[in-house]
């Protein structure tokens, strides 16, 4: 069983800001309850978005600011670049 929640914030016409956690309540195991926490903050313009975000992300299915994609499972930094023709 997962929790999860999103926040997130555009200003101006073009950055916005996002912090997610994801939890996993339903571990029959405490010491796997675990909280994925993940900030990111980017660009975008017209069809192209720049991102970076920082923090623990598990594999899946990941959406944010309306694009949706499959992510492998990371701890630490990473950058982003989306376009759609």
């Amino acid at each position: 069983d997962w929790a999860a929640l999103l926040v997130e914030y555009t200003f101006a016409p073009h950055w916005f800001v996002a912090v997610l956690d994801q939890y996993n309540y339903g571990n029959p195991d405490e010491s796997g309850r675990l909280h994925y926490l993940l900030g990111s903050f980017g660009f975008i313009t017209g069809n192209s978005r720049f991102a970076f975000s920082y923090g623990k992300q598990r594999a899946g299915i990941f959406c944010i600011g309306g694009v949706c994609r499959p992510v492998p499972a990371t701890n630490g930094l990473t950058f982003n670049f989306t376009t759609s023709f």
